[in-house]
């Protein structure tokens, strides 16, 4: 038997409207165990397609979460609502836990050429883009830039980048 949770994430407003169309979907699914979804898919729109009141509520549904959304982006920058972050005591250790793991994980960072940086040659780091660019003036073309470089003198590098 399967399990829909009928409303505790994005949902859950959906399930207050009189059409609930997740109940319909959770009793052809219970109904239909072995179905694959194009299958659900077909026995949902069979289910629903002459309601027109539950076709409005799912249209209702979608234009909420869709309206909004494309509204916002719509909107001037300036216009847009916007936080400003509030440095509290728990956030800035939160920042300070995401720089030291910066610190440690850049070397073990994938590359586009499928590679951890350390294993990119300095030649490697001249096809990147970004602040790798900076790694292949320091690395030579043949050697490693985890045989040239420190984690530390990496992040060094990382961090002079995403100042300028």
């Amino acid at each position: 038997m399967s399990f829909i949770d009928q409303g505790t994430l994005g949902a859950y407003r959906q399930t207050w409207r009189k059409g609930n169309p997740r109940s319909i979907l959770k009793t052809i699914i219970d109904a239909n165990p072995k179905a694959d979804a194009q299958a659900i898919y077909r026995l949902f729109w069979a289910a629903i397609e002459d309601d027109k009141e539950l076709l409005r509520d799912i249209t209702g549904y979608w234009l909420d979460h869709n309206l909004q959304s494309l509204m916002r982006e719509a909107e001037p920058p300036t216009r847009r609502r916007t936080k400003s972050p509030v440095a509290t005591p728990s956030s800035t250790k939160l920042q300070d836990r995401i720089e030291h793991e910066v610190r440690i994980a850049l070397l073990d960072l994938m590359m586009p050429n499928g590679k951890p940086l350390r294993d990119c040659t300095g030649n490697d780091c001249q096809n990147f883009n970004g602040w790798t660019s900076e790694l292949s003036k320091r690395v030579p073309a043949n050697n490693t830039v985890g045989s040239t470089l420190s984690e530390a003198e990496v992040y060094e590098l990382w961090q002079a980048a995403a100042q300028k």
